[in-house]
């Protein structure tokens, strides 16, 4: 999980942990108008370090993108 408070720079600054991931979920989008965050940016560069990885860009506050992430979670998985 990134919350686009903390900035776009964390996939990069800490690409060992961000490369093990399956899925990304971005939260708080809701306070992207007062935040520098790209939520392109960052999931250009999730991509560039997971390629079948997943992005979910989620807002609790307006509900936005939780549905999706509920959906992955409890889809079966392929092993």
């Amino acid at each position: 999980m990134l919350s686009t408070t903390e900035g776009g720079d964390k996939i990069v600054k800490y690409a060992k942990l961000f490369r093990i991931l399956d899925a990304l979920v971005v939260s708080k989008t809701d306070l992207l108008p007062f935040t520098d965050f790209d939520v392109q940016a960052a999931a250009e560069d999730f991509a560039r370090l997971c390629p079948s990885g997943e992005v979910f860009p989620v807002s609790a506050r307006k509900g936005e993108g939780i549905d999706a992430v509920v959906k992955w979670i409890s889809a079966p998985a392929l092993v």
